[in-house]
């Protein structure tokens, strides 16, 4: 006789097993601060429902500005633990996460504003602010002489999902955003500032160097049409190149 108790079992078992993840956290020479810092490999770690500890990677051929280092580590076998360490967005967010289109150019370059540009530049100015943008000024830079309170904006044309940003300094010149605001906005509602518990708005850890792509969570995915960030604190100058993670239609 088939015993069906057992057979259910197994299956539970084996669709337990499909849907874990289990990653390692190691550390690594961080190229952009020069600095040896954790990283978790993968696509993405918040698919991770356990982390255990790894080692030490000394191959240079395996370091990576494009990879997210952080400066604390843990070790764990609890999703919701993890989930909270990386800070990943709700299950309420994006089913799949993507850049929204400021790297690869599909954001317009007219959707893209800024309080101000350094002495009026065109090498400065917001399209500038581009992720990976390359060459001289390669950044948008405020203008420091008539702008106390400088941001940057882009506007998506109709609602997306965003759920974090991905933010450089400026590829030629050491200058670069060390904390910055959100605010966004739909079609005809005022600006509201991501805010945390007791409605303080929230300050986000910018870059420490030129080049080194740093990932940061939103608190919780917001649906918006204009998102804006701005800056609070920089090295030199005001200079940011930046994209935004989340996705148009969910």
């Amino acid at each position: 006789m088939v015993n069906f108790v057992s057979i259910f079992a197994l299956f539970v078992f084996l669709a337990s097993r499909s849907q874990a993840m289990q990653c390692i956290i190691e550390q690594q020479l961080d190229p952009g601060t020069h600095r040896f810092r954790w990283l978790i490999r993968g696509e993405d770690p918040c698919q991770c429902t356990t982390i255990g500890m790894g080692g030490l990677v000394t191959d240079s051929a395996l370091h990576s500005t494009k990879m997210t280092y952080y400066d604390t580590f843990l070790i764990s076998s609890d999703k919701q633990e993890i989930q909270r360490w990386l800070t990943c967005p709700d299950v309420s967010g994006c089913s799949l996460e993507e850049r929204l289109g400021m790297e690869d150019g599909l954001i317009p370059d007219d959707r893209i504003t800024a309080s101000s540009v350094r002495k009026n530049l065109a090498n400065y100015a917001p399209q500038r602010a581009r992720l990976g943008t390359q060459g001289w000024a390669g950044a948008w830079c405020y203008d420091d002489k008539s702008d106390s309170h400088p941001w940057i904006q882009v506007d998506f044309s109709s609602r997306v999902t965003v759920s974090g940003l991905v933010t450089q300094g400026r590829s030629d010149y050491e200058a670069w955003v060390t904390e910055y605001q959100v605010a966004y906005r739909d079609d005809k509602h005022a600006l509201n500032h991501v805010t945390d518990a007791v409605g303080s708005p929230v300050k986000f850890p910018g870059n420490t160097d030129q080049n080194t792509h740093v990932a940061t969570r939103l608190p919780k995915p917001l649906r918006t049409r204009l998102l804006r960030i701005l800056p609070t604190g920089w090295h030199s100058y005001c200079c940011i190149r930046f994209d935004v993670i989340g996705c148009y239609q969910d």
